[in-house]
């Protein structure tokens, strides 16, 4: 019994400090804004002193809120770095209006832009260099807004992909056939039953050659493992595949980055190859890109430590080595 009530006074001294370390050293406002009509809403998270720089937090796929552990996980840490830092709803989701499916990557980068004038209105983070931070497929959209948004003074990309949509729809299927325990014919097969329904989807015709392609495989354990079947024409599906852009590659616009980059990937990432997007921006850093790149051999998708979710009282699910790499960058191009 004593060393029951003994282990619960440990438990809950072990926990007040670790909360009270966690406490907030920062105000937080409530930001509305419209972009092209449609009503946003976002949370900026300010410093007790003038800020050097503004991070804009831009969303990955999906449905993503405020609420999401990634995004309000890396918005408060960064904001007790020191910096001012913006996260919102996406459109369609939360406490934003509109719908994210019927969303272009334009559209989703000029949501981030067009919040930026009702942010600097705060004296705060008024002569604050602004840049954008993008998890997964906002990687690809921090490349658009800074091409939209001439001002944007660095980017941060997490587990992002250096590839177009349709490779990185490639390497998804071909991480998860691995772990099934699929060969290289499989992959081949696969490979051509998407650019068949990605045609499909793009233009909206070849519906009944793509049917006839496929109808030899719908029986097979991987053709419903991967959801290879086409959608039906009142799907979401559609209008959304369709908005993604065809031409786009996100090469070309990191070959003409003008502004510094922090980059983090994670090895055993099954939806973004890591090691390869590594590798091609290490190759621009030698080619005197300033791009910083933190690699983590073991880091899943959004660089998660599966570690620290054994430690009951550590909120963070992020390594003290990454935190630490991302600070001392900040640091480094004098942003915080």
């Amino acid at each position: 019994m004593k060393k029951t009530v003994l282990f619960s006074v440990i438990f809950f001294v072990i926990l007040f400090f670790a909360m009270k370390c966690d406490s907030s050293s920062f105000s937080s406002k409530e930001i509305k804004w419209k972009s092209n009509g449609t009503e946003l809403s976002g949370t900026l998270l300010l410093s007790d002193n003038p800020a050097k720089s503004l991070i804009i937090l831009i969303h990955g796929s999906g449905n993503i809120d405020r609420t999401s552990s990634l995004y309000s996980a890396h918005a408060k840490k960064l904001a007790k770095m020191g910096a001012a830092v913006f996260y919102y709803d996406k459109r369609g989701v939360g406490e934003s209006k509109g719908d994210w499916k019927n969303a272009t990557f334009n559209d989703l980068a000029l949501d981030a832009i067009k919040a930026i004038p009702k942010l600097l209105e705060y004296p705060e983070v008024a002569n604050a260099k602004v840049g954008f931070m993008g998890f997964s497929q906002g990687g690809w959209i921090n490349l658009l807004a800074h091409q939209q948004y001439t001002k944007t003074s660095f980017l941060i990309s997490i587990s992002g992909s250096v590839n177009t949509p349709e490779d990185q729809g490639r390497y998804i299927n071909k991480k998860t056939l691995e772990g099934l325990g699929y060969g290289q014919a499989i992959h081949q097969i696969v490979d051509s039953i998407e650019m068949i329904n990605s045609k499909v989807y793009r233009t909206n015709s070849g519906w009944k050659e793509a049917e006839n392609f496929i109808k030899p495989y719908k029986s097979e354990p991987w053709f419903k493992d991967l959801g290879l079947g086409l959608q039906s024409k009142d799907s979401w599906n559609w209008k959304w595949y369709g908005n993604l852009p065809s031409d786009f590659n996100p090469k070309t616009y990191l070959e003409k980055l003008d502004i510094p980059l922090f980059a983090a990937h994670g090895g055993k990432d099954l939806l973004v190859d890591g090691n390869n997007s590594y590798q091609y921006l290490e190759n621009l850093k030698d080619h005197g890109k300033n791009i910083t790149n933190y690699y983590d051999v073991n880091g899943r998708h959004g660089l998660r430590d599966k570690k620290t979710h054994l430690i009951f009282w550590k909120k963070s699910y992020w390594s003290d080595e990454y935190w630490n790499a991302i600070q001392s960058w900040l640091s480094e191009e004098d942003l915080i």
